[in-house]
């Protein structure tokens, strides 16, 4: 049985349930949520730590976000789950156009 953990924010008309669990067994990856307000900044470092962990990113960002310049469109494929942006998103083109086709912009 997991060991578990649930953090609940409450912010009016939002609630977020968030539960928090380890399994060293476990096959499938895991996705982790960020969420900004303001400006969101990958590094090709901080995609291959969550790529060492099988673990991928759901990103939403009021502002801005950011790809480095040494993110790969591979890289960012195996680990973006997907993002969504309300304001400005830069890549490098065959990076965003990568995440576009393959329908992970949203």
């Amino acid at each position: 049985m997991l060991d578990s953990q649930k953090i609940v924010i409450d912010l009016g008309p939002v609630r977020l349930d968030l539960f928090f669990g380890e399994d060293a067994s476990a096959v499938e990856p895991v996705t982790r949520s960020s969420f900004a307000l303001g400006v969101m900044n990958y590094s090709r470092a901080d995609l291959e730590k969550y790529r060492s962990r099988n673990e991928r990113v759901r990103v939403r960002v009021v502002g801005g976000f950011r790809l480095d310049d040494d993110v790969s469109p591979a890289l960012a494929l195996g680990v973006v789950d997907s993002i969504r942006v309300f304001g400005a998103l830069r890549a490098r083109d065959e990076v965003r156009d990568a995440l576009m086709q393959s329908g992970k912009i949203l």
